[in-house]
C-alpha cells in the first residue's frame, strides 16, 4: 500500500543546521530520492554519490566503479523506511565529502490532490559546489563577510552573482 514519508534530509557537520523536509511516496527508488535531494537542498548534480543502509552501499551502478555497490534504481524506499526514526547516511560529491542523514520522521496516509514530491520545509542555504566541503564552506563564509579580506574580491567572482546568504531559504524554489 503507498504511503507518504515524511524525511528530514540534513547536511552533516554543519552548524546552524541546513535541513530539508520533504514527502515523497514510499514506491520511490534511491535513485529518484537522490534526485529529490538534489533539487531541495539546492545542489547541481555535478558529483558521484552513494547511499549508506546498514553498512551497505547503495548508488548508481552505472558511474561507481565498486564492487560491492547495489544499484540505487532496485531499491525502494518503503523496504528500507519501515518505521519511524529510522536513519539512513546520503553522501553527494565524494571530493568535498557532503554528508547528509535521511531520518524517517512520519509516515502518512496519501494525500488525494495532493502531489509528490514535495518540500514542506528547511532552513538557510546550501553550500555551493566545489567550495571545499565543510572546512571551505566555514572559510569562505568567514571571507564574504568581509570586504576587506585580500581573497573577498576573488570569491566574490567565483561565487558568480556575487552574492550568497548563508540564511536564506525559500520554499517555493525548491518545489
Amino acid at each position: 500500500m503507498e504511503k507518504i514519508l515524511q524525511l528530514k534530509v540534513s547536511l552533516n557537520h554543519i552548524k546552524p543546521l541546513i535541513w530539508r523536509r520533504i514527502e515523497v511516496e514510499n514506491t520511490i527508488t534511491l535513485f529518484k530520492l537522490h534526485h529529490i535531494i538534489q533539487i531541495s537542498m539546492g545542489w547541481w548534480n555535478y558529483h558521484l554519490y552513494e547511499f549508506n543502509v546498514n553498512n551497505k552501499q547503495i548508488g548508481n551502478i552505472r558511474l561507481l566503479e565498486e564492487e560491492n555497490i547495489i544499484d540505487d534504481r532496485k531499491v525502494k524506499l518503503g523496504e528500507i523506511f519501515t518505521k519511524e526514526k529510522i536513519k539512513i547516511q546520503y553522501e553527494y560529491d565524494f571530493g568535498d565529502c557532503w554528508e547528509h542523514i535521511i531520518e524517517l520522521e512520519k509516515i502518512l496516509p496519501k494525500e488525494k490532490n495532493k502531489k509528490y514530491p514535495i518540500c514542506t520545509d528547511g532552513e538557510r542555504n546550501c553550500p555551493h559546489e566545489d567550495c571545499g566541503g565543510v572546512g571551505g564552506y566555514y572559510q569562505y563564509i568567514k571571507i564574504i563577510k568581509n570586504k576587506n579580506h585580500p581573497e573577498y574580491k576573488e570569491m566574490m567572482q567565483w561565487l558568480g552573482s556575487g552574492k550568497f546568504d548563508p540564511e536564506y531559504f525559500n520554499i517555493k524554489e525548491k518545489n
